[in-house]
């Protein structure tokens, strides 16, 4: 099947050599789509969340191809997330009919995560910060960058969910929102860094910082953490 009639350009949120795809739900067409056999997990989900996962694999299957891996899509890991061909990290990403992947060699690369959030409403805002976001954080997104408050929790979630991809695969372990906190978010540099406060692993420490880079584009937040090796 070719992919390249689909493949879309969005914000740039990692670096050069990872390898990066987007598309909307609807630019994939019934045949193509029919075509990508549905995990057992996602056989009695909703049409959309089947098309988003469908969507999802051939955008990271037309990534794999830049980085010179044909012929492959990733599988389904048991925890849930993709299990990316030997070789490969990557990361998938879903927000309303937007799609996206990122895929990197792992000679290059130790983790990967890319997330999109949309900016809410500011009741809805509140509510997710509640659960996921400091008001130190938000307040401190919101002076740097002069953003509204919506704005700064999709990005505080989007950045914590960047976090949380490039790093459950090393650590094999979940965590929280609140186990990271983000900070020095610069508008000049695109960047923000992701502190942990909590010990994950031997090598991920509570104290930790990796940095990740951001875009704020009409009503959607993009972040990506790319960690070399």
């Amino acid at each position: 099947m070719s992919l390249e009639p689909f493949v879309m350009s969005l914000p740039r949120v990692l670096p050069a050599w990872v390898s990066q795809v987007s598309m909307y739900l609807e630019e994939l067409d019934d045949a193509t789509a029919n075509a990508i056999a549905l995990p057992s997990a996602y056989l009695m989900a909703t049409p959309e969340r089947q098309r988003a996962y469908r969507v999802g694999r051939v955008c990271a299957s037309r990534a794999l191809e830049q980085i010179g891996v044909r012929g492959a899509m990733p599988a389904v890991h048991e925890n849930g997330g993709p299990a990316w061909p030997n070789g490969t990290v990557g990361s998938i990403t879903h927000a309303m009919s937007l799609v996206a992947a990122a895929v990197a060699a792992r000679r290059q690369c130790c983790g990967l995560g890319i997330d999109i959030e949309p900016i809410t409403s500011l009741e809805k805002a509140h509510s997710l910060a509640s659960r996921g976001a400091t008001t130190g954080e938000v307040f401190g997104v919101m002076e740097n960058l002069q953003v509204d408050y919506a704005t700064a929790v999709a990005l505080i979630l989007a950045a914590k969910h960047s976090l949380y991809k490039c790093l459950h695969p090393q650590v094999g372990r979940s965590f929280s929102y609140l186990d990271a906190s983000i900070e020095n978010v610069q508008g000049s540099t695109a960047r923000f860094r992701a502190r942990l406060k909590v010990m994950l692993s031997p090598a991920w420490v509570g104290g930790t910082i990796v940095t990740g880079q951001f875009d704020i584009a009409g009503d959607f937040v993009h972040t990506g953490i790319a960690i070399p090796c």
